[in-house]
């Protein structure tokens, strides 16, 4: 049969142009919880992003943060939703490109954007555009080389052709771009990459070795952002990369090279994570998505496409393998959602090439003309169904981002209980991190000095962190020199500390010191020495007071846990037992089980906050 011509990126510019309107529709003005505002910190900085410290990503970033529109955590927020719309396009342009033999045009144009619409707005995919991270590029690096190599040139009467070498070098820069992005998912995607390459001389030529010199260049150059930028010692930071021994730690992320091979939840196993992998697919299309994926890869083999469903099924493969692999599968974790948008997209590809294969293939059956017809509106339901269920189900999110508040609502509130020229100990990374974009972004509070109370000790004993601290603020070097010497915090020097400043901790589960008093969402360090026996919060008035204040400032704090956002939830729930546990270690009991009740109203199945007020509940002898 004759290969349908398709010529121009008009569709699959068109398809990402749609895609991102419905985005900007709900692009929320204020940064999310998670990594959100390290990296808005970091790139308003050009610093360092937590290993494998993004280079490509923030440099990308600072761009759009010079954007002279909104605020600046909407322009971060503009970052996703750009690349996820440009992911979107790309996808639209594999199906267009693949799409079997006998297909009109019209009709592959029409699948993609099918496609681009179903994928572009599937859960996922909406959980990352609507927020700074760096998912949404990731996706759409992956899915530019793919449509740019994987499928080939096919010369007409060729089922697959080979790959213009003119490409080897954009895709070089392409598949650059993603390794100093996030490696790790760039990597997983190689297999479906390699698979698509299709030389006509099967020997190494000139091209062929200026395509991996530009890679290797372009990803050391990429790289080489961390080093400039530890020479200049910028901020945020998590290790002095002014050194190539540094900026390999950085860039190899070994800080989370701890997650990889192990399950972490006991009871799933890998068969559970793989399971969860496909709950998640699920959740982004219909429970009939796998179904018309499969009947994508069948259409494909049988018209000639076998390396194309090869391509798109390792795409899927790998992009799953991401989580399985690491063990620390959670649907419900945005994180995750992102790790998965190679598979949500190849997914929809699939489905995308089942009907408008079923339309090509509807004229060549030997059927009567209502036969035809009904094969025909089958392909079409195919994709109504690929273009709308997602979008249907994603639109209620996009709503509850639009208006979440909550990160924001929280970070004031620790922000305005803190006093002048305050010492702030945050122990809570989302926390710490929406405290730390106030300072660097918005300019916040410039009289405290905010700390993070683990001081990156996970970062190589946090050695470069106390030292910083240290230049930072001259009253904090008698602890940087206790820290350094044995990497703890010396409590006669946060006593020395707290007479001339007010000294504040977020809650821990064994706490600093005996003197401290309840002040909100922080512990105050009384200056001198408290009486002995003498608790935290003997009253409790304060108490109750803190989660009054803790639910009237967070609006979605609800009696249905469902409504409260899931992150704002785990925040809450963290930091309410966390405080329980040092209210405890204080000899409170009374308020620490009041503080777990509360937790408990946002999670009544929650096992470790179900046992930690058992224990409360059970009488203590007297020593």
């Amino acid at each position: 049969m004759k290969v349908p011509t398709r010529t121009g990126a008009g569709p699959s510019l068109w398809t990402g142009v749609v895609v991102f309107a419905g985005y900007l529709a709900f692009l929320p003005p204020t940064p999310y919880w998670l990594d959100a505002p390290e990296f808005v910190a970091a790139g308003w900085n050009l610093g360092q992003a937590h290993p494998p410290g993004h280079p490509a990503m923030l440099v990308l970033l600072k761009a759009f943060l010079l954007l002279p529109i909104g605020e600046a955590a909407f322009r971060a927020n503009l970052f996703s939703a750009v690349f996820g719309a440009a992911a979107a396009g790309f996808a639209c342009e594999v199906v267009r490109r693949v799409a079997t033999d006998g297909t009109p045009a019209r009709v592959a144009d029409a699948a993609g954007l099918a496609v681009g619409l179903g994928a572009g707005w599937s859960l996922s995919f909406v959980v990352q555009a609507l927020s700074v991270e760096v998912y949404t590029l990731n996706a759409a690096l992956v899915l530019a080389a793919l449509a740019m190599v994987a499928v080939g040139n096919r010369p007409p009467g060729r089922p697959w052709g080979a790959t213009d070498r003119r490409v080897l070098g954009p895709v070089a820069l392409i598949v650059a771009l993603g390794l100093g992005n996030h490696h790790f998912l760039v990597v997983l995607a190689f297999p479906a990459l390699g698979v698509g390459l299709v030389f006509r001389e099967r020997r190494v030529t000139p091209a062929l070795v200026a395509s991996g010199a530009i890679l290797i260049a372009a990803t050391a150059l990429t790289y080489g952002y961390l080093w400039a930028r530890g020479v200049a010692a910028a901020w945020p930071a998590w290790a002095d990369t002014s050194s190539l021994e540094g900026v390999c730690w950085v860039a190899s992320a070994r800080l989370f090279s701890q997650s990889l091979g192990g399950f972490e939840d006991p009871v799933s196993g890998i068969a559970g994570h793989v399971g969860k992998a496909l709950a998640l697919l699920a959740t982004d299309f219909s429970p009939v998505g796998g179904i018309l994926a499969a009947g994508g890869l069948y259409l494909c083999v049988r018209h000639g496409r076998a390396r194309a469903a090869t391509v798109l099924a390792l795409l899927i493969a790998g992009s799953l393998a991401s989580k399985v692999s690491m063990g620390i599968l959670d649907p419900r974790n945005p994180d995750d959602h992102g790790y998965f948008l190679g598979a949500v997209a190849g997914v929809a590809i699939l489905q995308g090439l089942f009907g408008a294969g079923l339309i090509g293939l509807a004229g060549g059956l030997p059927l009567p003309r209502p036969g035809q017809w009904a094969v025909r509106t089958v392909g079409a339901a195919v994709l109504a169904s690929t273009a709308l269920v997602s979008p249907a189900m994603s639109l209620s999110l996009a709503r509850e981002r639009a208006a979440l508040r909550d990160p924001v609502e929280v970070s004031r509130l620790v922000w305005n209980e803190q006093p002048p020229r305050s010492v702030l100990f945050l122990s809570h990374y989302p926390v710490f991190f929406q405290a730390m974009y106030g300072q660097v972004v918005e300019g916040t509070r410039p009289d405290v000095t905010l700390v993070q109370s683990s001081w990156y000790r996970k970062a190589r004993g946090g050695r470069f962190y106390a030292e910083r601290l240290g230049r930072v603020d001259p009253d904090l070097r008698g602890l940087v020199r206790g820290f350094l010497a044995d990497g703890t915090l010396d409590a006669e020097e946060i006593r020395r500390l707290a007479a001339r400043r007010p000294v504040r901790f977020d809650a821990e589960d064994e706490p600093v010191l005996p003197e401290l008093r309840f002040r909100g969402w922080t512990l105050e360090v009384v200056a001198g020495r408290a009486r002995e026996g003498r608790a935290a919060s003997s009253v409790l008035g304060p108490v109750e007071h803190h989660v009054r204040r803790l639910q009237g400032t967070i609006r979605r704090v609800r009696a249905s846990e469902e409504d409260l956002d899931v992150e704002t939830r785990r925040v809450l729930i963290r930091h309410l037992a966390a405080m329980a546990r040092t209210l405890t270690a204080l000899g409170d009991r009374g308020a620490a089980t009041r503080l777990v009740e509360a937790a408990l109203e946002l999670n009544p199945l929650d096992r470790q906050l179900r046992a930690m007020a058992a224990d409360l509940a059970e009488p203590r002898e007297r020593p």
